[in-house]
């Protein structure tokens, strides 16, 4: 992290310089005030000293009158004019707590990125592709980020489309990685399903024990699942302006957050491998569970879930 030069103060609070012709208000020149006290105290040989002396008494008296109106009007203009001096710190990302720490970088990022500023509310936000010289940009500038050990918000200092850090964010889920359900897991909600149906259980019910399936995952396995079906929920919380609604997520969603490798016809006997359009369905019904239960997927409340509502 580069070292960070303050800036110079505001005019009229600069520290005086003992070369310039008028001293503090009530005084001659600073040599005046140098060779001779205040009160009959002798006066300090140093310029700083000359300041302290000047600056003490007035600070005394401004903390002796605070409990009256008028001290407390000049202490809260002087503390405005104090604050104006603070630099504001460049964006610097929120350090994650342990758990966060097994989401990836740029899975947060991409997501605070969106929940921000009503990015969210972009029509059709996960199907219209972005830019793709500004999705490689911005992939690129995550790479040398994460190389540089950069601290600095990557979306932020790019500022890309949202449709952009859409696009990035599918392609990364997608391509790097493991898949957000691993294929044991998968092949045990795929059961539950498909075992559900054929014992005539609601669908609601189903859905039930899909979330205790999530649940008895291990947590930092089931993190990263939780929190993007979380930001899910709040991306289909605005569907009447972004067109996607839960269902459109789960037919985008499906097959990135539940990649099937295995070949069809593996000689299984519940048929759960192979991409086939069966197959695919019943990951999009799956997907439309773990996104409408979102809420209800996180036990431990490890995941910050107050804009599900």
């Amino acid at each position: 992290m580069s070292d960070h030069t303050p800036s110079p103060p505001a005019r009229g609070l600069e520290v005086p310089s003992p070369t310039r012709r008028r001293g503090p208000r009530g005084f001659g020149s600073f040599s005046e005030l140098f060779s001779s006290g205040e009160g009959g105290v002798a006066a300090p040989s140093t310029p700083l000293g000359a300041v302290s002396a000047y600056i003490a008494p007035k600070v005394s008296a401004c903390l002796a009158a605070q409990s009256s109106p008028r001290g407390q009007k000049l202490l809260a203009r002087i503390g405005q004019k104090i604050e104006s001096l603070v630099p504001k710190p460049a964006a610097v990302r929120r350090l994650p707590s342990k758990v966060m720490q097994s989401i990836p970088r740029l899975i947060r990022e991409c997501v605070d990125y969106l929940e921000e500023d009503d990015r969210l509310a972009a029509e059709y936000i996960f199907r219209s592709s972005g830019d793709t010289d500004e999705v490689d940009a911005l992939a690129a500038a995550f790479a040398k980020a994460e190389k540089d050990d950069d601290l600095g918000l990557v979306c932020d200092s790019v500022g890309p489309h949202p449709h952009a850090v859409a696009t990035l964010l599918k392609r990364y889920l997608m391509n790097d990685g493991p898949p957000l359900i691993s294929p044991p897991d998968q092949r045990k909600l795929l059961e539950i399903l498909d075992e559900g149906r054929k014992a005539g259980k609601e669908t609601e019910l189903i859905a039930l024990d899909v979330v205790v399936a999530v649940r008895g995952i291990s947590p930092f396995d089931k993190l990263c699942l939780i929190y993007f079906c979380q930001f899910l929920k709040k991306v289909a919380n605005k569907a009447a302006v972004n067109k996607m609604g839960v269902d459109s997520l789960a037919v985008v969603f499906a097959p990135i957050l539940m990649r099937v490798d295995e070949p069809a016809g593996n000689g299984s006997s519940s048929g759960h491998g192979g991409v086939t359009m069966n197959n695919i369905a019943r990951l999009i019904d799956i997907t439309k569970m773990l996104i409408y239960n979102a809420r209800e997927l996180d036990d431990d409340d490890v995941v910050d879930d107050e804009d599900l509502l």
